[in-house]
């Protein structure tokens, strides 16, 4: 195939780059401020220790068949990473759209109606469609067999080395790259390939879904100049022996590797893509590289070792490797049914998962999580919430952390919850961050996610915002909310069993330590506000916690409330306000719906220093308030406060909670429907040696342990014990109890360690050494500004 990259082209071609080491770019070794006002933060590098046990990270270095690669990609989309002897670039996942064969399809910018523009699914800026498969249930093309995620090139003195990973690729003879060396033309696909007609050694393998080719001097010889490489990828039609043309007229290429000048005003990060391969005009795509330099096995010149070039700062999209066993490809979401509904949502199977950063210029290490609505992905804010959404991340010094959530409708359950905790294994892997402070948030679904995550693990979040979010998966409804449980007359289904829906409600309480901020529009189309109202004032009743509503009686289902609605979140967020890691009051709901398959079958145990939470048998629901101050918290409920800001009026009401003391050695229990409970008493701050005091009242028998060494010698009134080498069991009969413990001098606590997400080995001695590198190399970052969109956007 003619190179469609013109020798004009290349003499014009000029990238620019930012040189800085790869842990730079990660932010591991990057200077962290801190913000005006905000306390002195203690920075972590890994996932969240209570967080889910997730399956493990697969390698970032393949196995090579021709050659044994080592560096270290950087995972930013439009990132080269420069290693001894290897240039790696890496590419965002599932931007596998082609060419944009009509700029006026509404895609991806053109509207944001809620069945196109504000619909990942359909929005895209390419417009090419794979081929049906045959068998569904064994894919070939799956809609993703042409999506580069990740290019490396090596040489040697006998050969040049190229490795192209794609995201899906079962059949490797469906499959087909071409990359440019200057003007020569190398194309490979299935097990063959051919450099300006001669052939190379090609493994095209299927199980780590890549390509590797060995390309002899003796067939095509580099030498040690510079060159600029170009990639690209499509299909391949075997009865022809030629390229597969989705669209006739047009470049076959599906996926380039390298868009320096993509942008990230598109829903896949294939705005400027799909341009080029419309217009078959590639001189921007390509970049350079020093065969000398590889040959030698370092960097280019100038360059330290290891080095990047790429974005840094601002909107940033970054990919991770992920463990779940979900195949590879992309399907409809079947969950709720939602593949019956004609939105095309889908479920993103093959192993690299995206995600969004906006990377303030000066970070604290506080996180905010900012979950998609349904129907949007991890880059749908920077269309609809820029740049307000910028402003306040750099105001607040957060970086903002944007998950895809495995597709447009995954509801944060399932896959979708254990993206959530990938990405941030993966964030914590190459960002240092504080623990204490990191915020929920999220819009419509997104909103759901934020009040479902709050509400299941809320020990691990400091605050959370909500706009315009249900409490009901994939529900619309006009309130007040249904239940779904079987105590329901008549009952909608077995609250227990696969496929029943549930009520978030149902766990208020739950998050009585994490200040919640609501926003709900009155004249919102998809969840009405009579519904919001509702449950308003059940949070209100029964949550326990400080929390703010803002209403807006004029305002719709608004994906740019993240934006439009700046000053809350300053004010919510303002002087960066750590979590409770030690509250004085606990309240958990836990229900066995939760646990079933359909949603991923997680358990959920408490939190804070309530564990090993278990359900009693045929049990469908537990609870347990645990309260260890002798007085009630301080309730001040707040007048509504009217105002007026740049949507127009609104309403704020809301209470703030002031915590009881709590008194040494005590606590009260409230149990219903558990049959065991772990309490941590080092972690509530008891004094092992002197009296513990439990009272309180059970429905059911339950096993209450305390953490801790406990002498031979403990006495226990009040309940039958048995002493473990690191607990103490009290077995406590159904109906009122008052328990004391008393261990005396030879009592040691014992803090429980909740099994959760590991830090990623070997990250805290690899960015040590490399900081030493970055105090002599001059980091430069580069940032973006961001058009000002003032009008709403509304979406699911």
């Amino acid at each position: 195939m003619r190179p469609w990259l013109h020798g004009s082209e290349l003499g014009q071609l000029g990238i620019a780059v930012s040189i800085a080491l790869l842990a730079a770019v990660a932010g591991s070794a990057a200077p962290v401020a801190s913000a005006a006002g905000a306390p002195s933060s203690h920075l972590v590098q890994g996932g969240p220790a209570e967080g889910p046990p997730l399956e493990p990270v697969p390698p970032a270095t393949p196995a090579g068949h021709f050659h044994t690669w080592t560096g270290t990609p950087s995972d930013i989309a439009g990132g080269i990473a420069y290693s001894p002897g290897e240039v790696i670039v890496s590419d965002a996942p599932f931007d596998d759209h082609g060419a944009d064969t009509n700029p006026n399809d509404a895609s991806p910018g053109e509207n944001y109606t809620l069945l196109q523009g504000a619909n990942a699914a359909k929005g895209a800026a390419g417009d090419y469609a794979y081929p049906a498969d045959a068998d569904p249930a064994h894919p070939v093309y799956g809609k993703n067999a042409a999506d580069i995620v990740e290019v490396r090139l090596a040489a040697d003195a006998r050969a040049t080395y190229l490795l192209v990973v794609i995201n899906m690729m079962n059949d490797p003879q469906v499959t087909a790259i071409e990359a440019w060396i200057d003007t020569h033309v190398l194309i490979a696909h299935g097990q063959q390939g051919a450099i300006d007609g001669q052939p190379v050694d090609v493994v095209g393998d299927s199980a780590q879904n890549l390509f590797e080719v060995r390309i002899p001097r003796t067939v095509y010889d580099p030498g040690a100049g510079t060159h600029q490489v170009f990639i690209a990828s499509g299909l391949w039609n075997q009865a022809a022996n030629t390229w597969y043309s989705p669209s006739p007229g047009h470049s076959p290429f599906y996926d380039l590797a390298y868009v320096p000048n993509e942008g990230n005003s598109s829903y896949w990060h294939d705005a400027q893509q799909s341009a080029d391969i419309a217009a078959d005009s590639f001189g921007r795509d390509a970049f350079a590289v020093d065969f000398g330099a590889l040959a030698r096995r370092g960097c280019p010149s100038g360059m330290p070792c290891p080095g990047y070039s790429g974005p840094q700062q601002g909107l940033i999209t970054r990919s991770f490797r992920s463990g779940q066993p979900l195949h590879r490809g992309v399907t409809l979401q079947t969950r709720w049914a939602q593949d019956s509904g004609g939105l095309g949502f889908q479920l993103y199977r093959s192993p690299f998962q995206p995600y969004s950063l906006y990377v303030p210029r000066d970070p604290t290490g506080a996180i905010v999580f900012l979950l998609h609505f349904l129907g949007g992905n991890h880059m749908s804010y920077a269309i609809t919430s820029m740049p307000q959404l910028a402003d306040w991340a750099e105001r607040l010094g957060v970086t903002v952390i944007m998950p895809l959530g495995r597709g447009e409708a995954g509801w944060y359950e399932s896959e979708a919850e254990r993206d959530f905790f990938e990405v941030w294994r993966d964030y914590g892997s190459h960002y240092r961050w504080d623990p204490d402070r990191v915020y929920l948030t999220g819009m419509s679904m997104g909103g759901f996610g934020t009040w479902r995550l709050g509400q299941l693990y809320p020990d691990l979040f400091a605050r959370g915002i909500v706009w315009s979010g249900p409490i009901v998966p994939n529900a619309i409804w006009l309130g007040p909310t249904p239940v779904m449980t079987r105590q329901q007359n008549p009952p909608a289904c077995n609250r227990d069993s696969p496929g029943c829906g549930y009520n978030l409600s149902d766990l208020f309480g739950n998050t009585r330590n994490v200040p919640y901020f609501v926003v709900h529009g009155g004249m919102d189309e998809l969840v009405p506000s009579t519904g919001a109202e509702s449950w308003m004032e059940q949070f209100g009743k029964v949550g326990g916690a400080t929390y703010r509503y803002a209403f807006y009686p004029t305002h719709r289902h608004e994906t740019s409330y993240p934006g439009t609605t700046e000053h809350f979140t300053l004010e919510w967020l303002k002087g960066l306000p750590p979590r409770q890691t030690n509250p004085t009051h606990v309240s958990y709901i836990l229900q066995r719906r939760f646990m079933q398959p359909d949603l991923g079958g997680f358990t959920y145990h408490g939190g804070y220093w309530i564990s090993g939470l278990t359900l009693a048998a045929d049990a469908s629901q537990g609870s347990i308030d645990a309260d260890r101050a002798a007085t009630a918290d301080q309730v001040t409920t707040l007048a509504p406060q009217p105002g007026v800001d740049s949507l127009g009026p609104y309403v704020v009401r809301g209470a703030d909670v002031s915590p009881a003391v709590p008194t040494a050695n005590q606590v009260r229990l409230r149990l219903s429907q558990f049959s065991k409970v772990v309490l941590d008493p080092a972690r509530m701050g008891w004094e092992p040696s002197a009296p513990q005091h439990l009272t309180g009242q059970t429905d059911t028998a339950v096993d209450v342990t305390l953490t801790g060494r406990y002498p031979a010698t403990t006495a226990v009134q009040g309940a039958s014990s048995t002493r473990e080498a690191a607990a103490l069991i009290l077995h406590v009969p159904a109906g009122p109890f008052d328990v004391t413990v008393t261990a005396g001098a030879g009592a040691q606590a014992v803090a429980t360690a909740p099994a959760g997400l590991p830090n990623t080995s070997g990250v805290g001695t690899r960015i040590a050494s490399l900081a030493v590198l970055a105090a002599t190399v001059g980091i430069v970052v580069l940032g973006r500004s961001h058009r000002r969109r003032r009008q709403s956007r509304r979406g699911a």
